[in-house]
């Protein structure tokens, strides 16, 4: 992290990326289509990418979120399974773009089992 420029510029810092939870308020600049208050979300928190900025760290009650970063929680996913979706996700995409798979590439798996 720290050769990659991941550090923490300044303190107090709130380190942590991936929330669920419910949107409490969005900003002007949220699109009219972007989530609404009271609706259940999983987030990917910028505090990683934005040295730990107090604002924006996941290990704190109220999370500043860019609105390109929500994603509507299902009701059949609990808080606990959304919140390990945000990093686990972009990790996978990140695996799949760097091996050049186009977006609409499918794959099928031969065992279906799981580890």
């Amino acid at each position: 992290m720290r050769d990659n420029g991941f550090v923490i510029a300044s303190y107090p810092a709130i380190p942590g990326s991936d929330i669920s939870g419910i949107v409490v308020a969005a900003g002007s600049s949220v699109p009219a289509a972007g989530p609404k208050i009271g609706t259940r979300v999983t987030a990917l928190a910028p505090a990683f990418f934005m040295q730990g900025d107090p604002d924006h760290g996941a290990f704190q009650k109220k999370v500043l979120v860019p609105a390109s970063s929500v994603c509507p929680l299902p009701d059949g996913i609990s808080f606990n399974e959304g919140a390990i979706l945000p990093m686990a996700v972009q990790t996978a995409m990140a695996a799949w773009y760097s091996v050049g798979l186009a977006r609409d590439t499918k794959l099928t798996f031969a065992d279906k089992k799981g580890s």
